[in-house]
């Protein structure tokens, strides 16, 4: 539900292109990605990530796959710039439970186009974070 959700959200807001980094996935959110790539409105694009090969005999303190779970996601958020680059107008680096909302009844892309007419030199833009919970009845 998570899934789907975010990705409303972002095309309710205009976004047009997505990047998923798989590593594995079930069945089920296999599913929801090909209803979304089948999408015409919008280009889904799967980017395989894999770990690191490694010898079957590897210890774990030897293995880089342990070393690092958390400066992995740099690697892909770097990927996904250079992938982007030149295919969209912006581009939002997001986990599946980050949602944004513009607030004042506009849509996010419209927010960060307004922003952009009223200063030409932003070159990134960081948004406030608070927590909240999303209910589905």
């Amino acid at each position: 539900i998570r899934l789907t959700i975010n990705l409303q959200t972002w095309i309710a807001n205009g976004a047009t292109k997505f990047y998923f980094y798989v590593n594995s996935i079930t069945k089920e959110v296999d599913g929801i990605f090909r209803i979304y790539e089948n999408d015409q409105n919008i280009s889904v694009e799967r980017v395989q990530w894999n770990l690191f090969p490694t010898e079957a005999d590897v210890s774990d303190e030897e293995n880089p796959n342990n070393l690092i779970h958390l400066g992995a996601q740099v690697f892909v958020w770097n990927d996904c710039i250079l992938r982007a680059k030149g295919n969209t107008d912006y581009l939002a680096l997001s986990d599946f439970d980050e949602i944004f909302v513009a607030f004042d009844n506009r849509t996010l892309l419209s927010a960060l186009d307004n922003q952009l007419r009223e200063n030409k030199n932003i070159a990134s833009i960081m948004f406030q974070s608070t927590y909240g919970q999303t209910y589905v009845s």
